[in-house]
């Protein structure tokens, strides 16, 4: 009876109730000995049924003020029916700074189980140089989430709020969260979309709580991964989504869904959905090169009232994609036909298009020739439209004479003459001379 008979005398005679704890106390600091004694008298822990029975006399305990162990776990700091003193010195508590209530804890162990049990309120007495806790209210912690929404897809673990030891608690889901039993810690990253809830169960550790946790899905799209792109051609890049809802940015800084581009690179797509979720993929765009590997063809030379032709009769192209797209450059006039049905009489360049916008070029220069009459030349620049003009495949300077030994015109060839003179006026017609490079010699007659 000895332990109830001294709580009675103090409690009557110097009970006295205060939240600050060290703040109503004063201490002084030029008295080095004595000793403050916490007396644990009750606590106000409750199990599942709610009855009052943690901890209870045979479990261990541990008390702490500030950042010191009063008390280890061992036979000395048993919860015992009678007295439980924990007694430490003055310098030691001023020097860690006990404040309030939120510097004290206890932690009960059982069965080499433990946890911290949150004090929320002390009643106290002090008596000279010693402080008596009369009564410490001791209650459960509860556990919450750091956040109850996640993304599918998310890597960063969705933990506790609690950072005390966890040792006496185990978390369940019965709708299948993956979820760590003991830490609690849940990984989005490995559970489908949905919603779950969330059990913590604790001996007398933890109030026994529930949440619901919500798995939001990641957005879900797809794009083509691997692009291939011809020099000086550009490309569109899309994903294809299996919701309107998703944003899209593009790593070159692109806030459309489809962006175009013009250069080999890697080039990253970011979906966001209504959830907030994210989800990213990649397209590497590559440079496509095509190559001429067969080619043959036979010329057919222009008659006298109808352009000449080629005729392809073998093409192979590596890594070319059909249809081809046949793109002739008169060497002279610089004009680009494509896919021509007839040439007119000069030398052409073969440039040979995919389907893809790749080019190639044939190195040789393709050649069509008027032989009809070659003795006799004559054309009619009345612009018609046929014979206009008169093709000179000679290197050099060109040289005009009108019958009369006249110079008429100079100029560069190989060039087409449209039968003008050097001021750009028709020449009359008749027979000319035309002297290419001091040594080819052309008899032509103009006629209207």
């Amino acid at each position: 009876m000895t332990w109830k008979i001294r709580n009675i005398v103090v409690i009557l005679f110097l009970l006295w109730r205060f939240d600050g704890f060290g703040q109503d106390i004063t201490i002084d600091t030029a008295e080095t000995k004595g000793e403050y004694i916490f007396f644990i008298f009750n606590s106000d822990a409750v199990d599942n049924t709610g009855e009052q029975s943690s901890p209870v006399p045979g479990d261990y305990y541990r008390f702490q003020y500030g950042n010191n162990y009063a008390a280890a776990t061992d036979t000395d700091s048993r919860f015992d029916e009678g007295d439980n003193i924990v007694s430490i010195s003055k310098d030691s508590i001023l020097k860690n700074s006990v404040t309030s209530t939120a510097d004290i804890s206890v932690m009960f162990l059982k069965q080499i189980r433990g946890c911290w049990i949150r004090v929320t309120e002390i009643e106290s007495v002090q008596r000279g140089d010693t402080l008596y806790i009369n009564r410490m209210l001791i209650s459960p912690q509860r556990v919450t989430y750091e956040r109850k929404n996640a993304c599918e897809n998310d890597p960063v673990p969705i933990s506790p709020t609690i950072t005390e030891n966890l040792q006496d608690v185990e978390f369940s889901s019965p709708d299948g969260l993956n979820i760590d039993r003991y830490s609690g810690i849940i990984l989005a990253s490995r559970q489908a979309a949905g919603k779950y809830s969330v059990s913590y169960h604790s001996t007398y550790c933890l109030e026994n709580n529930s949440d619901t946790i919500t798995i939001h899905p990641k957005p879900v799209f797809s794009v083509e991964r691997e692009r291939r792109i011809c020099e000086g051609t550009t490309i569109d890049l899309s994903p294809t989504a299996a919701s309107d809802n998703n944003v899209y940015a593009w790593s070159d800084g692109t806030t459309d869904e489809n962006i175009s581009v013009s250069a080999p690179g890697t080039y990253t797509v970011t979906a966001v959905n209504e959830f907030g979720c994210k989800s990213s993929d990649t397209v590497v765009v590559g440079l496509k090169t095509i190559e001429i590997e067969k080619f043959d063809f036979d010329p057919v030379e222009a008659g006298c009232y109808e352009e000449g032709n080629i005729i392809i009769r073998q093409l192979e192209i590596r890594d070319g994609a059909m249809p081809y797209t046949y793109l002739y450059k008169n060497l002279v006039s610089k004009q680009v036909l494509q896919n021509p049905e007839s040439l007119r009489e000069g030398d052409y360049m073969l440039t040979i298009m995919d389907a893809d916008g790749c080019k190639v070029s044939e190195p040789g220069i393709i050649s069509i020739r008027k032989d009809c009459l070659s003795d006799f030349p004559v054309f009619t620049p009345n612009t018609d439209g046929r014979d206009d003009d008169y093709y000179i495949p000679y290197e050099g300077e060109a040289v005009v004479y009108d019958r009369n030994g006249t110079l008429r015109h100079r100029f560069m060839t190989p060039a087409y003459w449209d039968g003008k003179d050097g001021d750009g006026n028709p020449l009359p017609m008749g027979t000319y001379l035309i002297v290419v490079d001091k040594k080819e010699m052309i008899n032509i007659t103009i006629i209207k």
